[in-house]
This record gives structure tokens, C-alpha cells and sequence, in this order.
């Protein structure tokens, strides 16, 4: 896509609704066919400076996508889970997270968003059956992500050899992650507050003995 707006117009006179209109249009018409109402800006559910939510919706479910700034990668989910769950292995998802860059002010930034958006419109394309409510799959894939995640968080602990030291203060729970015990004892009584509940595992996952 051409961006229609120069990133120096676009700060002299931006209107955000009028950015995504385009790209709205051009990816997620078919949705009509299946009752959902035209993408609109609902309340940000945090900052309300940089947290950008468009959604639309039918009676079955609801589509959302969201965004810090449009410097920033969009998510797009349905209910609240991640579209993307439906092909965990998209390479066109894949690219566009890996190759987005915070930093790029320019119509490139524009064409990823464009890309991006188009590759989610052909995933719901492939899943009809989400659009009406069977959400089987995202819950299924959901799951098996959230396993695949915590798999590839123990090969890194293990591979760097990492002790792990969970604790409470007045933050709530936290964690603390070092190859050195030393540096964890360190760390925690540089804290200018006193934690408590601390507990420590090894690499593997095993409790040692731990004290400041």
C-alpha cells in the first residue's frame, strides 16, 4: 500500500481514522457478509495517548485491532485471543514482527501494517467458523502456544545455566533471573525495601537452599 499521508503530514495533521479507513476497506470488507458492523475506535483501555483500539463486531463475536502508536506493531484478535493462534506457523506473521522496526517513520512502516492487516483478513478468510462463535481452535492453539513458550523458557535457563529467585515486596510477586547466586544475593539487598518469600530454582527447576 501507498501510504497517502508523508510521516511529516501525518504529525502536522494526522487523523487516525482516516489513516486506518483505507486498510480497513481494502482487507476486511468480506466481513460484512457475515454481519459485522464497519471497524470503529472504542476507548482505550489504558493510556489514552497511546493505546488505539478499533473493533468490530458482530453477534457472535468481536474483532479488535489494537496498537500503541502507529510506529508500533498492531495485534489483531478475536474474543480476546490472538487471530494469529489460528496459523501458528504464518511466515507472513512472523516477518512482520521480526522486521518491524519502532524506529521507521516512513511509508515502509505503512506497508507492514498493510501486509499485516491483509494476512490476518486471509487467516479469518480460512476460518470461516470463527466468525459465528467456534473459537474451538484458537482455545486449542492458545494452549499449545502457552506450552511451546514455557518449553522454550526452560532451554533458555538451561542452556544459560540460570538460577531463578522469585520474591514478594511492595511491587507484588517478583522475579529475579542471574548465572550467579552472588549477584542474586546482591541484588536483593541493594532492593531499599525488604522482600520476603524468597525461593530459588535452579536451571532445571530444582529448590536449593538460598539466604541472604
Amino acid at each position: 500500500m501507498k501510504s497517502r499521508f508523508s510521516f511529516k503530514a501525518r504529525m502536522a495533521d494526522f487523523d487516525l481514522n482516516l489513516y486506518m479507513r483505507p486498510m480497513f476497506e481494502n482487507h476486511f470488507s468480506f466481513l460484512k457478509g457475515h454481519g459485522f458492523s464497519d471497524f470503529s475506535q472504542k476507548p482505550p483501555m489504558h493510556n489514552p495517548q497511546s493505546n488505539f483500539h478499533f473493533v468490530s463486531a458482530n453477534k457472535h463475536v468481536e474483532i479488535d485491532i489494537s496498537f500503541e502508536s502507529i510506529t508500533t506493531p498492531f495485534y489483531a484478535s478475536l474474543n480476546n485471543y490472538g487471530i494469529i493462534m489460528l496459523d501458528l506457523n504464518n511466515q507472513t506473521i512472523a516477518a512482520y514482527n521480526a522486521n518491524f522496526n519502532p524506529f521507521n517513520f516512513t511509508d515502509a512502516c505503512d506497508q507492514l501494517h498493510d501486509e499485516y492487516l491483509g494476512e490476518i483478513a486471509s487467516i479469518l478468510q480460512r476460518h470461516i467458523n470463527v466468525l459465528y462463535g467456534d473459537t474451538s481452535q484458537l482455545e486449542e492453539n492458545t494452549q499449545i502456544y502457552k506450552v511451546m513458550l514455557d518449553m522454550a523458557e526452560i532451554e533458555r535457563k538451561i542452556k544459560e545455566q540460570l538460577f531463578t529467585c522469585t520474591f514478594d515486596s511492595s511491587w507484588g510477586p517478583c522475579i529475579h533471573e542471574s548465572a550467579s547466586l552472588e549477584e542474586i544475593r546482591t541484588y536483593l539487598l541493594q532492593l531499599d525495601e525488604v522482600v520476603t518469600n524468597i525461593s530459588m530454582h535452579d536451571w532445571n527447576g530444582n529448590k536449593i537452599d538460598f539466604s541472604l
